[in-house]
């Protein structure tokens, strides 16, 4: 039943689960814990992640020692909960490894901003003769896009077929794309949309994220047309080509988008986040919610908090 919520991706009732199969004196195995552990990474419940590794470790639960499975299973949870220090902890302490682990600790320092730290591992890897698969290509390329290695990112994605004979894939030239695009090379990251021919929607939409974070509306304007030429009830390009023309102060632009999405039945889903309050209570929303039955307390909590930063900014922030 945990599992069925998981792949479902209803992360709080997957907790619930587990905290009832506790009480009613059900002992978790291996299995148990691989279900669980992805819940607390989605909703970045670090404290009750922890807990569950103490459990495990103290109760000596069966199936659970030196189980790489679930050794990733609790890598992944500390590195998608911040605890980038704890993850390489469980790393280190590995008596053994799969591609896997070290995948999941490439794209750890990755998502934290440490890429160099993640090429030096990447290096490592190849070092103890485990072969690289696409996994772990996208995590070390994503982390050269985050922290600007532009020489090293476009050495790996040469590497990635001359050396180990992969060929890459549309999300291998979307983390190339983003990593030029990012570093302000605006042509280069056009270049590998272009070389990503038919179905690149996403490598084109890195790019159009670079147009929009450098403020060209006229290239973010060429590539939302090509991203919606490839997914027509997208979207995200809509939304990104809105942003730009709002940056740019071009409203007529921005309402002509607005427009275009109204008309093609374009609808952008809300956005939804959750926090955790006094490791008591998970609280989950969406953009506008008005359904929290504290929604009143909570909205004049925010508009305070705005109001002291736009006092702290010099009035220069959210005008």
């Amino acid at each position: 039943m945990m599992s069925a919520y998981q792949y479902s991706a209803h992360h709080a009732g997957t907790l619930q689960l587990f905290r009832r199969m506790r009480r009613n004196g059900v002992m978790p195995d291996a299995v148990t814990i691989a279900a669980v552990l992805p819940a607390c990474s989605q909703v970045a419940v670090l404290r009750f992640g922890r807990e569950i590794h103490g459990f495990a470790i103290t109760s000596g639960m069966r199936g659970v020692k030196d189980d790489v499975f679930v050794d990733n299973a609790f890598m992944d949870m500390y590195a998608k909960c911040g605890a980038l220090e704890e993850a390489r902890l469980v790393f280190n302490g590995m008596p053994s490894r799969d591609v896997a682990s070290w995948n999941i600790m490439i794209d750890a320092y990755g998502a934290h901003g440490r890429g160099a730290e993640a090429v030096e591992l990447f290096e490592q890897m190849v070092a103890v003769g485990l072969a690289p698969d696409e996994v772990t290509f996208v995590g070390v390329l994503s982390a050269c896009s985050h922290a600007g290695l532009v020489e090293a990112g476009k050495d790996l994605l040469q590497r990635m077929e001359a050396e180990f004979g992969l060929a890459p894939s549309m999300e291998h030239y979307a983390c190339v794309a983003d990593m030029l695009g990012r570093a302000g090379l605006l042509e280069e990251a056009k270049g590998v949309a272009e070389k990503a021919g038919a179905g690149g929607a996403g490598v084109w939409r890195a790019y159009l994220a670079a147009c929009r974070m450098h403020g060209k509306s006229a290239q973010a304007s060429e590539a939302a047309e090509r991203v919606a030429e490839m997914e027509p009830q997208g979207s995200g390009s809509y939304v990104l080509l809105a942003s730009t023309y709002g940056g740019a102060g071009k409203y007529s632009e921005l309402a002509e988008v607005r427009n275009q999405m109204r008309r093609k039945g374009v609808r952008k889903a809300p956005g939804c986040s959750w926090v955790e309050v006094g490791g008591a209570r998970m609280h989950a929303f969406v953009a506008g919610d008005q359904e929290h039955p504290e929604a009143a307390e909570i909205y004049t909590a925010l508009h305070g908090l705005m109001g002291w930063m736009r006092g702290r900014s010099g009035g220069t922030f959210l005008r």
